[in-house]
């Protein structure tokens, strides 16, 4: 029974591990692997919603948690898998109440460090949303507060905890399926 205690444990701490794992900006990768496209449709596959793109070799996962609000700000990554060319990317998508917007500031503040910044996104290539979805994910996980500019005004962002694990945990699937997190 004691041994079985241990396991378990070890068991906990092993799979709640890759909350805490870092990913630079600069660490732009979007080759998949067999085992990770394997692992991500086998095992994590089900937590998303499917869309194929027409025409193309190209299926969009957004995950099924994510909110449908439209009273307020939503901002969540969506993983693109081109299955054809072994390559997986990140999109930065956001609901209806930001359509107006033709970027997107973040405003992050650390209220424990009493530091602040801001994250501009204009859309863009791969590489960009990459990078603004890397730089969201590590705000999330230094536990930052965010605000998102909307007409000129800020409006509160991320500040429901189901969204902030939204993001989070899309990242981790994406990190895994691009063989960044092991």
């Amino acid at each position: 029974m004691k041994y079985l205690s241990i396991i378990l444990l070890l068991l906990i701490a092993a799979c709640s591990g890759d909350k805490d794992k870092r990913v630079s900006r600069d660490n732009v990768r979007f080759t998949t692997s067999d085992a990770s496209e394997l692992f991500f449709k086998n095992v994590r596959q089900t937590s998303y919603e499917k869309q194929g793109l027409a025409g193309s070799n190209v299926e969009i996962f957004r995950l099924e948690d994510r909110s449908s609000d439209t009273d307020h700000a939503v901002m969540y990554p969506a993983i693109a898998l081109n299955w054809a060319h072994d390559e997986a990317y990140i999109l930065l998508e956001t609901n209806e109440f930001l359509d107006s917007e033709d970027s997107l500031v973040v405003n992050w503040l650390d209220p424990d460090a009493d530091n602040s910044g801001k994250y501009i996104f204009s859309g863009g290539n791969k590489e960009d949303n990459f990078r603004s979805a890397v730089d969201i994910y590590t705000s999330i996980q230094d536990g930052h507060e965010f605000t998102i500019m909307v007409q000129g005004e800020p409006m509160p962002l991320f500040s429901d905890k189901e969204e902030r694990e939204v993001f989070r945990k899309t990242m981790l699937d994406y990190f895994r399926l691009v063989d960044l997190i092991r």
